[in-house]
């Protein structure tokens, strides 16, 4: 019996193992579906700020990209997140 628990896990490790390399720090907007993604998050030694509000985060991983010259990571889950974080 396959174990999805394990499988999302894995998946989330690898796309943000990939996606962090060169990447200054990371924001998680949590949510109920992202637990693979914050715990792949906590093994990837980037900076990580926890901020519930997706617009907010948005605007701090705007400046903090800006001041680093380097990219940021935002994560979330929620299908509204990624309208509020344009």
């Amino acid at each position: 019996m396959l174990d999805t628990g394990a499988a999302n896990l894995d998946f989330a490790r690898a796309l943000l193992g990939a996606m962090a390399e060169g990447a200054a720090a990371a924001y998680l907007c949590p949510g109920s579906r992202s637990t693979p993604l914050a715990l792949a998050l906590a093994g990837t030694g980037l900076p990580r700020h926890v901020v519930i509000d997706e617009r907010s985060a948005a605007f701090q991983a705007l400046g903090h990209a800006k001041v680093k010259r380097r990219p940021v990571l935002l994560v979330c889950t929620s299908g509204t997140a990624g309208a509020h974080f344009l």
